[in-house]
């Protein structure tokens, strides 16, 4: 359990970072969180587009598990 706490909140800090670069495009967020989070390629699909996107929702709470 504390390791998936762990990589959500590494996912979570790493479109945050991606996004307050200036990367809004959410197709090119998703493939340089890939690389961030070493996934492969074909990671790269609309499902994980989504999924990651709804980090941006939430973007006022820089830390989840501080938050949960």
């Amino acid at each position: 359990m504390d390791k998936a706490l762990e990589y959500l909140r590494i996912i979570h800090e790493a479109v945050l970072t991606l996004h307050d670069e200036g990367i809004t495009d959410l197709v090119e967020l998703t493939k340089r969180t890939t690389i961030i989070l070493a996934l492969p390629p074909q990671a790269v699909n609309p499902l994980l587009t989504t999924t990651l996107s709804a980090n941006l929702q939430i973007s006022d709470h820089k830390n989840l598990l501080e938050d949960c």
